[in-house]
């Protein structure tokens, strides 16, 4: 009986060479290059079918995990430009901001199906990236705290062509 969405250990399996082939619970890069090299060779009958439909959905996962943190340090680091009143780091939150919005560019081409879901990644991440910011802000500004909380807006002021868009970055907030 196969257990969907559960991993039940399976014991290595004896090849044709009386070599033993990789478990995917007790050497899971071993059976990942196996697992490859049959897909390759199109060696269908040989393919974990249950743990490659896990590992793979398990990857669609982690694409929208890694957009979703991106977009909230790049939020964290619009809202430190935009609203912190003392300039001196304004130079590496630009340096975070450019090199995390490149990140998020690139996974984007690089799995275009990803773009409609960055207006709701920004909305569900946005308080995490707000509360974040105020953290940074209370570490290096502690005095300057109660002005941060007052000031940081409760929903997010950025919309996703200004995330994207590699030539904004916002003004100081006066």
């Amino acid at each position: 009986m196969v257990l969907k969405g559960m991993n039940v250990q399976r014991p290595i399996a004896e090849t044709d060479t009386g070599a033993s082939t990789p478990d995917y619970d007790t050497d899971f890069h071993a059976w990942l290059m196996e697992q490859a090299t049959r897909l390759a060779a199109r060696d269908t009958d040989a393919l974990d079918w249950d743990n490659l439909a896990e590992e793979i959905e398990s990857l669609g996962r982690s694409q929208k995990t890694e957009l979703e943190s991106r977009i909230n340090t790049v939020l964290v680091h619009l809202l430190k430009l935009n609203y912190g009143l003392t300039r001196d780091p304004s130079f590496g939150w630009m340096e975070t901001i450019f090199e995390q919005r490149g990140r998020v560019i690139l996974l984007l081409k690089d799995s275009p199906s990803l773009k409609p879901l960055v207006a709701d990644r920004m909305a569900k991440t946005y308080p995490s990236a707000r509360r974040m910011a105020l953290l940074g802000f209370e570490r290096y500004e502690a005095d300057r705290i109660d002005h941060y909380r007052a000031v940081l807006p409760t929903d997010c002021p950025y919309t996703v062509e200004q995330l994207l868009d590699e030539g904004f970055f916002p003004e100081p907030d006066a």
